[in-house]
C-alpha cells in the first residue's frame, strides 16, 4: 500500500505567497504614508518659521545735522517674515495713550506744567496701527521728535513709560513684547484678556 504524501500542494502554496505579497504592500503602503504625513508636516513647519517675524521695541537719541536734539522710538523686524501689527500701546503714567502721539503729548504737558518746556515743538509720527506691516529687516518709526528739551524729557519719560506692540506673520503666528528692547515671547493672539472684559 502507497503511503500519502504530506507535501503541500502547489496551488496552495501560491495561494500563501500571494497573500504575503499583499500583506507586505500594504505594511509598505502605511509606512509609505506616515512617512509621507511627517515630512507634509515638517514642510509646513518649515514654511511657518520661514515667515516668522522676530520684533523689538527701541528708541534712537541724539544730535541731529542741525544740531538739534532728537528722540525716535523704533519698531524693528530681524525676523524671517513680515510683522503684522496687531496691538501697539503706550501707558503713561497708569494712563493707557490713546494712540504714541498722545503719550508725547501727554509728556510735554507735563513738562509744560513744571516750567520745563518753554517752547513749542514739533512731532513727526508714522502710523503704526493695526494692519501695519513692518517688512523684514525694516524699522517703522512711529515717533520722532526733534526738540532739544522735549527729546531729553521723553528719554526720562520712557522709564515710567509701559510699552506694548503684539505682531502676528501671516500665517497667524503671533508674538508680545512688553517694554522697551525687551525679546519677543510667542503668545497665541493678540488679544488681551483686560481687554475681552473690558
Amino acid at each position: 500500500m502507497a503511503k500519502p504524501k504530506l507535501g503541500i500542494r502547489s496551488d496552495t502554496l501560491l495561494s500563501l505567497s500571494a497573500m504575503l505579497a499583499a500583506l507586505a504592500a500594504v505594511v509598505v503602503a502605511v509606512m509609505q504614508t506616515q512617512i509621507m504625513r511627517e515630512e507634509a508636516e515638517l514642510e509646513r513647519e518649515h514654511s511657518r518659521l520661514s515667515v516668522m517675524p522676530s520684533i523689538m521695541l527701541l528708541y534712537s537719541n541724539g544730535t541731529s545735522e542741525g544740531g538739534t536734539r532728537f528722540f525716535s522710538l523704533n519698531i524693528q523686524n530681524l525676523g524671517l517674515g513680515p510683522a503684522v501689527i496687531e496691538d501697539f500701546s503706550i501707558t503713561y503714567k497708569g494712563e493707557r495713550m490713546r494712540d504714541h502721539r498722545s503719550w508725547v503729548h501727554a509728556v510735554a504737558e507735563d513738562a509744560k506744567e513744571k516750567g520745563l518746556l518753554s517752547s513749542d515743538y514739533g512731532i513727526q509720527n508714522s502710523f503704526a496701527g493695526s494692519g501695519r506691516v513692518v517688512p523684514v529687516e525694516k524699522t517703522l518709526n512711529p515717533i520722532r521728535v526733534d526738540h532739544d528739551q522735549l527729546a531729553v524729557l521723553l528719554q526720562e519719560a520712557s522709564a515710567e513709560t509701559e510699552f506694548s506692540l503684539c505682531v502676528c506673520s501671516f500665517y497667524g503666528d503671533c508674538q508680545r513684547v512688553d517694554g522697551l528692547a525687551a525679546r519677543p515671547v510667542s503668545v497665541k493672539t493678540c488679544k488681551r484678556e483686560d481687554d475681552e472684559q473690558g
